[in-house]
């Protein structure tokens, strides 16, 4: 017996981040004390100002030009925002590191051992990178995106999300490999930074559907009902799940 399955809806809810958020948990954003706060949709906690935060308002505006899908619009402004980031960025002997909150540059300093020679980038910096993969990515330029989001990585390691799209984008690739790789980076991530947080979910639903395309049923179902816990009634979860499900029924019946 052939088991044939429509997987299009993959493509459907696994987008880049900002579109659908990649089923991320919708867990509200923590109590700010009072103080006004940076809020963009990329944002899982309150955000506090590194260098080149003026640039926030750009960042701001690019993301309701792509909910609107104006993307060309966006990316021109996201081109500007990356234009004065990478201006401010000069000092040859500093490593610039994007990050939300000074406690989490100061966790990844005591860990990395380069607390003497970091500047704070403001977090904006890695949105403007992530936004500007988005829409290489949904113009199917691929290499564009994975460069930039390459780039998201070097500039902000507590990220989870470049890791994220790359694994999205090793999957409609066919580099199951690759991105099970990516996505097993981004729940790591996911799990020791507070920013990184809300996209736990999302990265074992990544991997659960690679590990399918690797023919390791097991391990996919483990992931995806590890997932659900994260995020309960995920709909990708629930039907990669009944996928395994009917491999599995199709397996017994050769």
């Amino acid at each position: 017996m052939k088991l044939t399955s429509n997987r299009s809806y993959l493509f459907a809810f696994l987008p880049l981040a900002i579109a659908a958020g990649l089923g991320c948990t919708t867990t509200p954003l923590p109590s700010t004390g009072g103080k006004e706060t940076y809020v963009t949709q990329l944002n899982q906690i309150p955000i506090e100002a590194g260098l080149g935060a003026d640039q926030r308002p750009l960042i701001v505006k690019a993301v309701s030009l792509i909910k609107a899908q104006q993307l060309t619009e966006a990316g021109h402004l996201l081109d500007q925002a990356l234009a004065t980031f990478h201006r401010l960025m000069t000092n040859p002997h500093a490593k610039y590191v994007s990050a939300p909150t000074r406690a989490e540059l100061d966790a990844f300093s005591a860990e990395s051992n380069t607390a003497s020679n970091i500047i704070w980038a403001d977090w904006s910096f890695r949105e403007a990178l992530h936004l500007k993969a988005f829409i290489e990515s949904t113009s199917k330029r691929f290499e564009i995106a994975l460069q930039l989001l390459d780039e998201e990585a070097t500039y902000a390691p507590t990220a989870a999300a470049p890791y994220l799209e790359r694994g999205y984008i090793f999957g409609l690739q066919s580099k199951p490999s690759a991105a099970l790789e990516a996505y097993t980076r981004a729940l790591a991530l996911s799990r020791k930074y507070a920013s990184s947080a809300g996209t736990e979910g999302a990265a074992l639903r990544g991997m659960g559907v690679v590990l399918i395309d690797l023919h390791d049923l097991f391990r996919a179902e483990r992931y995806l009902q590890e997932s659900l816990k994260v995020d309960p009634g995920n709909r990708v979860a629930i039907k990669e799940l009944e996928y395994i499900r009917q491999l599995r029924a199709a397996g017994s019946t050769q």
